[in-house]
């Protein structure tokens, strides 16, 4: 059996949890992953493939700055 990639789980991960918001409802998706590409390229993955959601915001955020934890979130918006 294959084993996953990092992004292949985070993917699954995200859109399992899906499943459980609310229409309405929002989902915070958190990783402490700095790279930009590969947070932004599993967040556009789950948008494109889930209709009736979409990004309210997104922030990356690095060590030495103002913020006290580093990493990455996205605020997903469930419509329908």
């Amino acid at each position: 059996m294959k084993e996953m990639t990092l992004n292949e789980y985070q993917e699954k991960a995200i859109a399992e949890v899906s499943k459980q918001v609310l229409i309405g409802g929002l989902l915070v998706y958190l990783t402490y992953t700095l790279n930009k590409k590969e947070n932004d390229f599993v967040v556009q993955k789950f948008l494109e493939s889930h209709p009736g959601w979409h990004l309210v915001e997104q922030k990356t955020c690095f060590p030495n700055s103002t913020e006290v934890t580093c990493g990455y979130y996205a605020i997903l918006h469930r419509e329908l």
